[in-house]
């Protein structure tokens, strides 16, 4: 075995063997993601792009090649638009009372609910006026927006890490057979498993000769629906996770691709978003 091939063993086997917990949803929201502006705010704080200089006569421009499919962590899932800097700072210093009823709501119920759940509970019982919160309204956007992408978030590093387990033991294996991983159905079968809440895999799940083949087995609870396809002919192949991280929205689709040159898988893949 070359030093190359070990390094790989070694790489696979260190993901495949970390331990990963019970998915939870986030409570209150505290620290919350890297912040962005609404877009909004974005409109008003970001200057406009100079426009570039006319082509002058004679001269041909290069074409521009199209964009590709966005990153997974460079595009929220759709309905979720997180809180900029400033609206952080106002939801955390005049809407506290309103989210300490949605953390003693969710403390009392002990139910295994999204936390966005809990958020839409208490604010549709919530007053058109409170004392300690200047605009309850406002809190509300602010709390409904929050919840959404705290969510998402912790939602979405599940689907990449198990993407990035997939493809890691797939180009594995490729180099260690000289041939492709059969691809594998999805599990759990229908998308709906996972709409309203965690699917728990049954040691069936995992069977085919394409998980086996990839190493992937789990029997923790999961919010994603996932799949593996592979064009042996092509040397391509794409693994899939579908899932709902806004519940209101459509279902929102992440995924690894790649392709094999000289019989090898590139280790370092992005996941991406496609709708």
């Amino acid at each position: 075995m070359t030093l190359r091939s070990l390094g790989l063993a070694s790489f696979a086997l260190a993901i495949a063997c970390a331990p990963r917990p019970r998915p939870v949803d986030p409570g209150p929201p505290s620290g919350g993601l890297a912040p962005e502006t609404r877009r909004a705010d974005r409109a008003k704080e970001v200057p406009p792009a100079s426009t570039p200089a006319p082509a002058s006569a004679g001269t041909s421009s290069a074409p521009v090649e199209a964009a590709g499919p966005p990153r997974a962590d460079a595009v929220p899932a759709r309905g979720v638009e997180p809180l900029s800097t400033a609206e952080r700072d106002e939801m955390l210093r005049d809407c506290k009372r309103l989210q300490d009823r949605v953390g003693h709501q969710a403390s009392a119920d002990r139910r295994d609910k999204r936390w966005s759940a809990y958020v839409e509970e208490v604010l549709s019982k919530a007053p058109r006026k409170l004392e300690g919160v200047p605009d309850v309204a406002r809190c509300k956007d602010l709390l409904r927006r929050d919840a959404r992408a705290q969510e998402a978030s912790v939602m979405e590093a599940e689907a990449i890490d198990a993407l990035k387990r997939i493809a890691a033991s797939l180009s594995l294996a490729l180099e260690k057979t000289g041939a492709f991983c059969p691809g594998a159905g999805p599990v759990p079968p229908s998308i709906e498993a996972v709409r309203e809440g965690y699917y728990v895999p049954k040691p069936a799940d995992f069977t085919a000769p394409g998980w086996k083949c990839v190493s992937f087995a789990s029997t923790a609870p999961t919010r994603w629906q996932l799949e593996l396809r592979v064009d042996a002919a092509a040397g391509t192949f794409e693994a899939v996770a579908r899932g709902y991280p806004v519940l209101a929205e459509g279902p929102e689709e992440l995924y690894v691709r790649g392709e094999a040159k000289e019989g090898k898988l590139p280790l370092t893949l992005d996941v991406l978003r496609r709708r």
